[in-house]
């Protein structure tokens, strides 16, 4: 038996690996196509305007860090844009509004942050003021303005085209299948969690399927931030299920597996009254997890996917069945519970051991709680 203390969820302050890594990588993006457009552009090609320090009396040096102060302040700028929006507006408008906001944004960045960076640089390799402000005006007026800027556009069309194919595919999965990581199975140590939500059918029926489907969207939009919060990924929506997933190492430290799904538990509460004035419910979920070796593959030609078979990830949604049974929230596999290190925030306790549909010997499951102060 283990312990547990109510713990506060502090996921809005905390700074994960991947928000920073989000930053860095937009930052490298967009230093490496400005450095692109300077040996495209100015290579060999004296700088007629003047406005970009770009004269001959500077450096090649010069040119490439001017333009590579552009690309950091724009990958970072832009980075930071895309993060207010998604806490803005989220679901909550339609793809094509958060595209002309989104779009907007972006040409107003790519107008402010290219012509400051050329203003302080002027400033920097000596230019007056009244001098800087009147080169930039010119320099706004001229084609190479405009080329940069036409440039930018299409620089910031190109990643945010990625970032939707990166999301439709899952975070970091479409870098494995360009480099061909799974075009061969292979066998990884993960942990998965099913999550499902209570009386469903009574649910939709009572909502009908345009409400119940609001429903749906609203509670896996909370889960969203969680998941990042605490390492997983997203593997599959099925209906009313969502089926999160760990490499074993980051979803056994910190008992991060455990965390997400009661965070959920605590957002669903949280947010209880706004469920039950608009739905005239409260969602309840029950969760089943396991884990252990699983083979990894790409499959499909029509459309493409990471897809994951083995007995682990059977076992879990079996197991998650097993809750209304029992009558628990959580239910975890005797594999996962004995590979499971400081886990004194929960109590942990050895129910049964059960036939499962498939499995030849009885299977060891323990429910998880967290206690209430």
């Amino acid at each position: 038996m283990k312990t547990a203390y109510v713990y506060k969820d502090d996921s809005k302050l905390a700074i994960t690996n991947k928000r920073f890594l989000s930053f860095f990588y937009h930052s490298i993006a967009w230093i490496i196509a400005a450095n692109f457009f300077i040996i495209m552009k100015a290579w060999g090609i004296d700088d007629s305007t003047g406005f970009l320090v770009f004269t001959q009396d500077k450096s090649i040096f010069m040119v490439h860090l001017e333009a590579s102060a552009m690309g950091l302040c724009l990958g970072l700028f832009l980075t930071y844009l895309d993060r207010v929006r998604f806490h803005i507006f989220g679901r909550k408008k339609s793809f094509g509004f958060v595209l002309l906001i989104k779009s907007i944004t972006y040409f107003a960045s790519l107008i402010i942050i290219i012509t400051l960076v050329a203003f302080v640089f002027l400033l920097v390799f000596g230019a007056s003021f009244t001098e800087a402000v009147s080169r930039i005006g010119n320099f706004m007026l001229s084609t190479y303005y405009l080329t940069i800027f036409i440039y930018g556009a299409f620089v910031s069309f190109l990643i945010s085209f990625i970032k939707q194919i990166d999301s439709k595919f899952g975070p970091g999965n479409l870098f494995n299948m360009l480099v061909g990581k799974y075009h061969q199975p292979r066998v990884e140590d993960r942990i998965f969690l099913f999550i499902d939500m209570k009386s469903s059918t009574t649910c939709a029926e009572n909502l009908g399927h345009i409400q119940y489907s609001q429903l749906l969207q609203e509670c896996f939009y909370n889960i969203t931030s969680l998941i990042i919060k605490y390492k997983g990924e997203i593997y599959q929506y099925v209906g009313d299920e969502i089926v999160i997933t760990w490499k074993s190492k980051a979803g056994l430290k910190d008992c991060n597996c455990l965390n997400l799904f009661f965070n959920f538990l605590e957002r669903i509460e949280q947010n209880k009254d706004h469920y039950k004035r608009k739905y005239g419910l409260i969602p309840e979920f029950k969760a089943g997890m396991n884990c252990g070796h699983i083979t990894v593959a790409e499959v499909g030609i029509l459309k493409r996917e990471i897809a994951y078979h083995g007995d682990i990830i059977n076992t879990a949604a079996r197991i998650q069945l097993q809750c209304n049974t029992y009558d628990e929230q959580m239910l975890i596999s005797g594999q996962l519970y004995h590979r499971l290190v400081d886990c004194s925030k929960f109590n942990i306790k050895d129910l049964d051991r059960v036939n499962l549909k498939g499995k030849r010997k009885p299977v060891e499951i323990y429910s998880v709680n967290k206690i209430e102060l």
